[in-house]
C-alpha cells in the first residue's frame, strides 16, 4: 500500500549559482522581487522580518486578481536551510487555513546548487498540485534572475 502523499509537495531544482547567492535570493528583499510569484504576476507587497519568529508577507497581482500570502520564519540557517510557514490571506488580511510548512534546503553540487523545496500540510492533492505549478513558474523566474545576475557580475563565488 502506498502512503498518502497528497499533503506534501517536493520540488528539486539545480541552479547555476552558489548557495550564498541562492539563499540571498530567498531572503534579501531586493533579490526576491526579481522572481517571486507565478508567471505574469506583478509583485505589489514585500515585507519580511528575517529572524526566527519573524513574519513575512508577499502580495502579487495579475489582471485584477490579487493574492497575498504570509507566514512566520521558523528556522534560518545561512546559506543552507530556510523553514517558514505559508498561508493565503483572506480579503480582511487574515491568514486562512491550511497553514503549510515550507522547508528549503540548499546543497552545493560542483559549481551549482541543488535546492530541495518541500511544502507540507496541504488538505488535498488538487491544492498541492496548484501550488506545484505556481512554484515551478517562480523557480523558472528565479533561474533567469540568477543567470542575469551572474552575467552582470561576470562571476559567481561564495565567501
Amino acid at each position: 500500500m502506498n502512503p498518502d502523499t497528497s499533503s506534501t509537495l517536493t520540488i528539486t531544482r539545480t541552479f547555476a549559482a552558489s548557495r550564498v547567492r541562492l539563499f540571498d535570493a530567498w531572503t534579501n528583499p531586493n533579490s526576491i522581487t526579481g522572481w517571486w510569484g507565478p508567471k505574469d504576476f506583478t509583485l505589489l507587497l514585500n515585507e519580511r522580518d528575517l529572524k526566527p519568529g519573524g513574519r513575512w508577507r508577499m502580495g502579487m497581482t495579475r489582471q485584477g486578481e490579487k493574492a497575498v500570502s504570509g507566514g512566520v520564519y521558523r528556522e534560518i540557517t545561512p546559506p543552507a536551510r530556510l523553514v517558514m510557514t505559508h498561508a493565503w490571506e483572506d480579503v480582511d488580511g487574515h491568514l486562512e487555513p491550511p497553514e503549510t510548512l515550507v522547508t528549503i534546503t540548499l546543497a552545493e553540487r560542483d559549481d551549482q546548487t541543488e535546492m530541495v523545496f518541500v511544502q507540507t500540510g496541504f488538505d488535498d492533492a488538487p491544492t498541492r498540485d496548484g501550488h506545484r505549478g505556481g512554484w515551478n513558474e517562480a523557480f523558472d523566474a528565479l533561474a533567469g534572475a540568477l543567470a542575469r545576475a551572474t552575467t552582470t557580475a561576470g562571476h559567481d563565488h561564495e565567501n
